[in-house]
């Protein structure tokens, strides 16, 4: 499967994990302003993948095909190279259930589909922020 990727530039990467290839372009698109970005259609993609840019965000799915999101951010944990990178979970599962199993798999944050384009934004940019102050530090 393609992964639609951004040149890298010392902008903060985001990673996208979304099997709706659609969704996946028009979250892309919404980043591509602002942000590297690099996108995969399932979980086995991205821990398969050999970038070795350290992203600022990892945005999934939770209904992934293969390991869903909540076992794949146990997975993207993990790794060395994904184990500070926080996880913002952009789901069609809206319940509260789905939320704690999001927080206690490890996610920073949720949000669920449909999602405006000014939420996801001020979200990501929340997140990275934060991340980019706890690597300062």
């Amino acid at each position: 499967m393609k992964t639609e990727t951004k040149p890298q530039t010392d902008r903060h990467c985001v990673m996208i994990v979304e099997d709706d290839a659609e969704f996946r372009s028009i979250v892309w698109h919404w980043l591509l302003p602002d942000y590297d970005t690099v996108t995969f259609g399932d979980g086995i993609e991205l821990l398969a993948s050999e970038q070795e840019r350290v992203p600022s965000l990892i945005i999934m799915d939770v209904q992934l095909p293969g390991p869903n999101g909540f076992l794949l951010c146990q997975r993207v944990h993990e790794q060395a190279r994904f184990a500070n990178v926080p996880v913002l979970f952009l789901t069609g599962v809206d319940s509260d259930e789905g939320f704690l199993m999001g927080m206690d798999a490890g996610g920073a944050s949720y949000l669920t589909k449909p999602v405006e384009r000014a939420d996801l934004l001020a979200r990501v940019r929340e997140l990275v922020d934060v991340q980019a102050d706890r690597m300062a530090n």
